[in-house]
This record gives structure tokens, sequence and C-alpha cells, in this order.
């Protein structure tokens, strides 16, 4: 019992991130730059300007946390496309094509 007691102990102290989730945000594009927002409940808030895509990040979350990207074309022509994975798999993808066109994606993470 005692052993028993001890793994427990050590399961919810020392293994959390056993339970934790890869997301990551890709995005591509022929636009010549543009702005990105992420947002997730464990990652925060990533707000970054002028940016050359593609570009990609990731982070570890829980399952069922929050998470949203909004890119904004900052040229006058180009397409844009999101993709989030979980895992390597796709959670959510979205497109824009056109000048200053803005694209957004969120959901829940599986």
């Amino acid at each position: 019992m005692k052993k028993l007691a001890i793994l427990f102990l050590f399961l919810c102290c020392f293994s959390c991130d056993l339970f934790k989730k890869n997301v990551e945000f890709q995005v591509d594009g022929n636009a010549q730059s543009v702005d990105i927002i992420c947002t997730s409940a464990n990652g925060g808030i990533l707000n970054l300007s002028n940016v050359a895509i593609p570009w990609k990040h990731s982070y570890h979350d829980q399952k069922d946390a929050y998470y949203a990207i909004t890119v904004y074309n900052n040229s006058d022509y180009g397409y844009i496309g999101i993709a989030v994975y979980c895992n390597g798999e796709v959670l959510d993808m979205g497109n824009g094509v056109g000048p200053y066109c803005t694209v957004f994606v969120d959901g829940i993470v599986q």
C-alpha cells in the first residue's frame, strides 16, 4: 500500500508533462510580410510584426485548452495559409487571398 501511495504521489507531482500535447502553428503563403497574434491557455500571447513566411511556432498545452491564431497580410497581394497541429495531426486550417486580408483560426486542443 505504501508503494502505491508513493507511485501515485510521483505521478501527480513529477509527470505533469506526460499529459501535455504538442501544439504547432504553421503559416505559409506568398504574402511579402504578415503580422501574427497567437493565443493559448498555457503559452500566453505572442504578438509579432512584419514576419516573413513560412513561419512556425510550437508549445505544449493541456487537452481541452483554447488556442487562437490571427494572421494579417501586410502587403497589397498574396495568399496566406494557416495550419494548426496537435501531436502531428491537423486540428484546423484556414486561408485567405488578397491585399491586406486577415485569417483567423481558433479551437480546442484535442
